[in-house]
């Protein structure tokens, strides 16, 4: 049995969480990289066929934007 999409979500959004050592206080930085996580998760959730497991990737990716919009003022 494979992974579940959560798993590799959890895996994919570690790897790009790990860049924000190197963004240091690049504010700039820092929301790309906010952004490629917003992305990663509207990707993933598009390709969902269950609404359920759709709607809790993107309740994830809204909170994510959140995180993102607080961080640019």
């Amino acid at each position: 049995m494979g992974r579940d999409v959560f798993e590799e979500l959890l895996i994919a959004d570690n790897k790009i969480l790990k860049e924000l050592d190197s963004a240091g206080k690049d504010h700039h930085k820092v929301l790309d990289n906010f952004a490629k996580r917003v992305t990663m998760y509207k990707e993933c959730a598009d390709k969902q066929d269950d609404p359920i497991i759709k709607a809790i990737i993107d309740a994830k990716k809204s909170v994510i934007m959140s995180d993102m919009g607080l961080l640019s003022t």
